[in-house]
């Protein structure tokens, strides 16, 4: 069942510090497979974390950078959304994303303020004014009111009241208790409970559950719509027949095709594209956008299901009873299952661990797993303002990267129309000699890596190297036909850009990020074949101290030669100067027709119209 078509299951709370509680928090959320948890009074100190696996936690700790209060939000990786800026303050902490519900963008907030705090009409005024038209926030309020479920009433619990009815707001609330106080003489209460606009209508009856250690109870409800996937279209999932693929895309290829014109070399590449893809998609035998999680099953050792039964059937009779005796038991059946969680997670780690090989990956895969620093985006601030969502950062990093890659400007006009008028002027005719066979297109994609990322096309270099004879014919025309018209296909310009962050950089800082484009790769076989043909071309003009981007040349070798050089001075009694300059965007900034004006002389007129 895809995202798409089930409900969001929503959950909040009251952890009473959640790092000691790892175990039985990932047992919970996998037992009722939730999409999202707000988790509140985390105490989260800034040098603890927890990380459940296929989930991502974002977090509002206190700002006392101490272990009290906080909130934090889990949610699932396969469901699309949006980090949005923390509201960290002394009396609040409020943790926010969005994502895509009812074809609006809905903001989901966890929230926290411990009692000893004092919250005026004007703080929770502006709290919910600024979530926007559509929100939906879970927590413990801390606020009793009789409008909601609570037995008593306090200050709170009228602002809150009085301010939710002036707003039109929707209380979205349980029918049984969800705080339990440990004090016998203390009445239970509903503490925690949703506050929304433009939400109750699709969202269920809350259920109050019993599964948790702490005074609060979890409070989980579900959405009716589920928001997009985040989870990007593959064009291989397994088992994937092979066998099928060959044969299906051998009787879509057809060499009875013209390429003489570029608009042949684009409509040859679209459809070469179109037929891998097509094959591909017939010989996955499961649903491509399938969002079942090999990792997350709700399967438990016996013994594990036992004690949760167990721990559950404790909580209810203290809670009946309140007997301090009842108590204790329950106590005591928290133990063991936390314990036994342990023990189990241990087991499998230690299982996990001993069947890690070096020689087949596995270990690599897995320390790569443990050090990966994720690639998650927060807010952008520029200036004043904060850029969320994933289309407003993709636009300031596009207004960003088209200024960035804009040459540096050049005073001498006339200078600009020498060079322009001579790189227009076209080159006099070589013979035609240059031309690839379906050997070298072979192994080409045969000695290419198995790692690179695809580009927009989804094609991976597996695909390419099941191609059969046949459509490997078909690829090396399409090169040939490149160098032979000097047309690069426009669809193999395209690139997806991912922005990657600069160690020590801010996170939040537009400039703290990096460009990578992800190029298809038979755009990038065609470079790998054409890259020895310019060589032989180049190599010459290059400088012999020039070290970077060269075969053999690596930058020990350029230490070693600046090494030996001091050396040398030294024993000869000179003095030896040293200049190291850094440019900044270097090659962002690259005057790409003064690049063509010197590259001219140098290469022959096959190679020099091949655009790159």
């Amino acid at each position: 069942m895809t995202a798409s078509h089930r409900k969001i299951k929503l959950s909040t709370w009251n952890a009473r510090g959640v790092h000691n509680k790892y175990h039985e928090l990932s047992h919970f959320i996998i037992t009722h497979d939730l999409d999202i948890i707000l988790l509140t009074e985390t105490k989260l100190a800034p040098h603890r974390t927890f990380v459940l696996p296929n989930y991502t936690l974002y977090r509002a700790d206190h700002p006392s950078n101490s272990s009290q209060g906080g909130s934090a939000i889990l949610i699932k990786n396969t469901i699309a959304h949006d980090e949005q800026p923390a509201i960290v303050k002394e009396h609040m902490q409020v943790a926010k994303v969005s994502i895509r519900l009812f074809d609006r963008n809905y903001v989901i907030g966890a929230f926290y303020s411990a009692p000893k705090y004092r919250i005026n009409t004007a703080n929770f005024t502006n709290l919910f004014q600024g979530f926007g038209n559509n929100f939906l926030i879970g927590g413990d309020f801390n606020s009793k009111h009789q409008r909601w479920g609570s037995n008593l009433q306090n200050p709170r619990g009228q602002i809150l009241h009085e301010v939710i009815h002036r707003l039109s707001l929707e209380p979205i609330f349980p029918t049984e208790p969800t705080y339990y106080p440990d004090n016998a003489r203390f009445t239970p209460d509903v503490l925690d409970f949703f506050i929304g606009r433009n939400a109750s209508n699709n969202c269920s009856e809350p259920a109050v559950l019993i599964d948790l250690s702490s005074d609060h109870k979890p409070v989980m409800i579900e959405i009716s719509h589920c928001p997009p996937s985040n989870a990007r279209s593959k064009l291989i999932t397994h088992p994937f027949d092979w066998k099928q693929f060959s044969q299906c895309i051998e009787e879509l290829t057809d060499l009875r095709i013209s390429l003489k014109t570029p608009q042949d070399v684009d409509k040859a590449v679209t459809t070469l594209t179109r037929n891998i893809q097509t094959a591909a998609r017939q010989s996955s035998t499961k649903p491509i956008h399938s969002t079942t999680n090999p990792v997350f099953k709700n399967h438990f050792p016996p013994h594990i299901r036992q004690l949760h039964l167990i721990k559950k059937l404790c909580r209810s009779r203290w809670e009946s009873s309140r007997h301090p005796a009842h108590k204790t038991s329950f106590n005591r059946a928290s133990r063991e299952l936390s314990k036994a969680l342990r023990a189990t997670r241990t087991a499998a780690t230690s299982s996990e661990l001993a069947g890690l090989d070096p020689s087949d990956g596995s270990l690599w895969k897995k320390v790569q797993g443990l050090t990966k620093i994720g690639s998650r985006i927060p807010p952008l601030k520029v200036g004043n303002d904060y850029y969320c969502t994933a289309q407003e950062k993709s636009t300031i990093f596009a207004e960003q990267l088209v200024d960035q890659f804009q040459p540096n400007p050049i005073a001498n006009a006339s200078f600009i129309e020498e060079v322009l008028a001579a790189v227009e002027e076209p080159l006099q005719l070589s013979p035609f000699s240059l031309h690839f066979t379906p050997g070298q297109v072979r192994s080409a994609i045969q000695r290419s890596s198995t790692k690179k990322a695809p580009g927009h096309d989804a094609i991976v270099q597996s695909l390419l190297r099941a191609l059969p004879r046949k459509s490997l014919v078909f690829l090396t025309q399409i090169y040939n036909a490149i160098l032979r018209t000097g047309y690069y296909p426009k669809s193999w310009k395209y690139a997806i850009i991912t922005m990657v962050h600069k160690p020590g950089k801010p996170r939040s800082d537009l400039g703290g990020y990096r460009p990578i484009s992800l190029l298809p790769l038979m755009s990038k076989i065609f470079e790998r074949l054409l890259l020895p043909h310019l060589l032989d071309s180049l190599e010459c003009k290059i400088p012999v101290t020039q070290f970077g981007f060269r075969a053999l040349h690596s930058c020990i070798h350029q230490l070693h030669r600046v090494a030996e050089f001091i050396m040398d001075s030294f024993e000869e009694e000179e003095v030896c100067h040293g200049l190291f300059a850094d440019t900044e965007k270097a090659f962002d900034k690259v005057w790409i027709q003064g690049l063509l004006f010197k590259l001219k002389p140098m290469l022959s007129d096959t190679l020099y119209r091949v655009p790159g």
